[in-house]
Formats: C-alpha cells, structure tokens, sequence
C-alpha cells in the first residue's frame, strides 16, 4: 500500500497538478476531469481524487476534514480559527499502523499545508485598495 500512496503522491507532485482556491468548474465526472484534465483543484479535490485512487486500487481510505492552524491570541491564551484553516486531507489503512494521514495537498502546495491557508496568500491591501488595479 505504500508504494501506491507514493505513486499517487509523485503523481501530484511531479504531474502539472497546481493549487488554487478558484478552480475551473467540475461537471459529473469530477474526479476524472481533476485527474485527467484540469489538473488544478484545492484541498478537497486532493484529497477526493487520492482517495478514489487507493481505493480503486483496494487499499482502505477515507477523506478527513477540520481546521489546520489558527491563531494564538496572546491576551486570552485562546485560538482564533477561521474558515480560511479549514482542510482536508486523507487517512489510509496500513496493517499494524492503522489510520495513517497522507495529506495529498502537500504533494504540489507544501506552503498550504506547513503555513495554513491564510499565511500562504499574499497580504491584503492596505484599506482593501490594490494601487495595481488603480487608473
């Protein structure tokens, strides 16, 4: 089973794949079209498409989703989570191991997933006015 998540996983890395939060529109065959055709998806369409592939290949997964980060606030000792942490990723059944985690993300966005989803995108602009898109 491990050489298949690392084939899938290579696959992701090394196969054109790209991550962004404004993928084109899926239709029916949502996992076909990511795999063989967009190739350009976000979190959840890793993480659907690695697991239809190991389960095709009968190794046991499921799709995970939570929050990964947030924000320390250091007067209340809480953490702040927003939408923007929400993730989701995969888990896989290994003899002896049990659940192991595999987060496809990390294959083609390794800043998604090590930084959060908020730290990777660029700063806003200063009062919401992007001077860029100013004439």
């Amino acid at each position: 089973p491990m050489q298949r998540v690392r084939a899938v996983l290579h696959r992701f890395a090394a196969g054109g794949y790209v991550y962004t939060l404004e993928p084109p529109l899926l239709g029916g065959d949502a996992v076909d079209e990511f795999l063989y055709a967009t190739r350009a998806g976000f979190c959840e369409h890793y993480a659907g498409a690695f697991v239809f592939l190991m389960r095709a290949a009968g190794v046991p997964a499921r799709v995970v989703t939570g929050y990964q980060g947030g924000e320390l606030n250091p007067i209340d000792g809480y953490f702040t989570v927003r939408q923007s942490d929400a993730h989701a990723w995969a888990e896989v059944w290994l003899a002896r191991l049990g659940w192991v985690r595999v987060d496809p993300t990390a294959a083609v966005a390794p800043e998604r997933v090590q930084r959060g989803l908020a730290r990777a995108l660029p700063a806003p602009a200063p009062f919401g006015i992007d001077p860029c898109t100013l004439r």
